[in-house]
């Protein structure tokens, strides 16, 4: 301990001022205070000036972005499932068309369907 007691008598022991320094503080206690902010603007960014509301207006504005870009992005998947789902549906009504197409015409005779993706084939067998 006697190191640690060495090192903050070093550090604390008294120290003379440098050469003015009390004419220096005595000319600043001669002037007149700074006024705060009045403005609600002025008061609204002196608040600004301090690092911890500087890093949590940061940290917020860091998560709002975040969650907004990730909203956008889910938006995006949503339409872009919504045009498949469409897609889907047009194909598979042309099919349906098609198919009910085939029937409507059949003659007497029996007639095999074959639907293969993208492909209607029909041909027509004799029973």
């Amino acid at each position: 301990m006697s190191r640690l007691e060495d090192a903050l008598r070093e550090a604390l022991r008294r120290e003379e001022p440098p050469a003015g320094f009390t004419e220096r503080v005595m000319a600043r206690v001669g002037r007149p205070v700074a006024e705060p902010p009045s403005g609600l603007f002025a008061r609204w960014t002196a608040a600004f000036r301090r690092p911890a509301l500087r890093l949590a207006a940061a940290g917020v504005l860091a998560v709002l972005v975040a969650v907004g870009v990730q909203h956008r992005q889910r938006q995006l998947r949503a339409e872009a499932a919504r045009e498949q789902v469409l897609i889907a549906l047009r194909v598979t009504g042309a099919a349906l068309d098609s198919v009910r197409e085939q029937v409507r015409n059949s003659s007497s005779a029996r007639q095999v369907i074959t639907v293969s993706p993208g492909i209607f084939t029909s041909s027509k067998e004799k029973p």
